[in-house]
């Protein structure tokens, strides 16, 4: 009766021990899912915009960065192409547009090149104006002359969540291709 008795007992033993083991796995697998969801939670997605047509009035047009994510975005490095354009130093690209704009055309004159800098954070939901005219300064002329200009800007941006584990993500838009040159 005894080995009868030990017997059930170290069955129901190594049933209990299956099951707390089912249990562990579960929690590890559950755990590792919440993980993932609290990070994806907090994870910025920024998108380039070329506005070409006025928003209003003529105001509106120029190169955007928009955070369609849920969390803030560090940009981490800042490369904008041009024909003919060379910066070394990344918090100088963007003045370096705009001076360019200003001297290939006098319509572009009140073109201002904003944010965001190099270390620079754009929040969920914001929308920064990296290149544009301000509202107030445009006319028909001057959209036209941002419209052409903007087209011809590449830029790719790499950022990263505030969370430091999370990986580098890289945006990108390419210039159009210059229509001057030949092939």
């Amino acid at each position: 009766m005894s080995a009868r008795r030990s017997c059930s007992t170290l069955a129901v033993s190594v049933f209990a021990l299956v099951i707390s083991l089912g249990s562990l796995t579960f929690s590890i697998y559950q755990d590792a899912r919440v993980s993932e969801y609290r990070r994806l939670a907090i994870e910025p997605i920024l998108a380039v915009d070329r506005i070409l047509a006025p928003v209003e009035g003529y105001g509106g047009i120029g190169l955007y960065i928009s955070n369609v994510g849920n969390g803030v975005a560090n940009i981490v490095a800042l490369k904008i192409t041009y024909p003919g354009l060379e910066v070394d130093s990344p918090n100088d690209i963007l003045a370096a547009i705009a001076d360019l704009a200003v001297r290939e055309s006098d319509e572009l004159e009140t073109v201002v090149a904003v944010g965001p800098r190099f270390g620079s954070k754009v929040q969920a939901g914001e929308r920064v104006m990296l290149i544009g005219i301000p509202s107030i300064d445009a006319t028909r002329e001057r959209a036209e002359a941002l419209g052409e200009y903007v087209f011809r800007i590449g830029l790719e941006i790499e950022y990263q969540s505030l969370d430091e584990k999370a990986p580098t993500k890289r945006v990108q838009i390419s210039a159009a291709p210059d229509e001057t040159q030949q092939p």
